[in-house]
């Protein structure tokens, strides 16, 4: 290399280095935003379904509370499982809707599975039992003994009635519409704390958000606008 592209190489490194630095900051809250982004892409799409519409649209409107995951990953290679980032929002008095906590939801299956699959997943909190447990830090399906969760998705006739006294209905719904294959024992959901601090911009639980209701962002207002219509 020759000797004046020897002394130049050093500034320049510490040059882009400097432009780089700005970066990081203006991307915080990228990643939260995007999930924001997703469930309220997945409430307006729920709300066009005729299944939706003719089944749950009156359970929606009586749940206590709603956690979105609008992409919970299934499946792999060699290892079965689910993961999956989310929301949750309170229904508040006045029938609008708390700004939302992150969540994430994971479970694992050992055993020979091939591909991937992508679910959106809405959960209607129906009672304050289950709000409290998914607020106490972790909450896990299947081990929350007295609290009835049920799942439904393509199968819905009768849904109405039959599952109008779960603690939690999950409803899945595929790219075709919804879907009744999702399994939830052994799944945990547990607070995003860190990414509550990057959404708010301040160190929040998942209670101080969606019951003490002293933050907001105005990011989410398209959501909460969606959930009250």
């Amino acid at each position: 290399m020759p000797r004046f592209a020897t002394r130049l190489l050093p500034p320049l490194l510490a040059l882009l280095a400097l432009f780089a630095l700005p970066a990081a900051p203006a991307l915080a809250g990228y990643d939260q935003q995007q999930v924001v982004d997703g469930a309220t892409g997945t409430m307006e799409r729920l709300k066009t379904d005729p299944g939706f519409q003719k089944n749950f649209h009156q359970q929606m409107r009586d749940a206590r509370a709603i956690l979105i995951v609008p992409n919970l990953y299934r499946g792999g290679l060699f290892v079965g499982g689910q993961y999956g980032n989310g929301v949750l929002l309170e229904r508040l008095p006045d029938d609008s809707w708390s700004y939302p906590a992150f969540f994430t939801l994971a479970g694992g299956s050992f055993g020979l599975q091939l591909g991937a699959e992508s679910l959106g997943v809405i959960f209607l909190i129906n009672s304050d039992r289950a709000l409290q447990a998914l607020l106490d830090n972790q909450f896990k399906f299947g081990a929350n003994f007295g609290m009835t969760l049920a799942v439904v998705g393509a199968d819905v006739g009768g849904s109405t009635t039959s599952n109008a006294g779960a603690d939690i209905l999950a409803l899945s719904f595929s790219a075709l519409g919804l879907y009744g294959g999702l399994t939830l024992d052994g799944t945990a959901v547990s607070p995003r704390d860190s990414w509550n601090a990057a959404y708010y911009g301040r160190n929040l639980s998942s209670r101080g958000i969606v019951q003490d209701r002293d933050v907001s962002n105005p990011g989410a207002d398209r959501l909460r606008d969606v959930l009250a219509h």
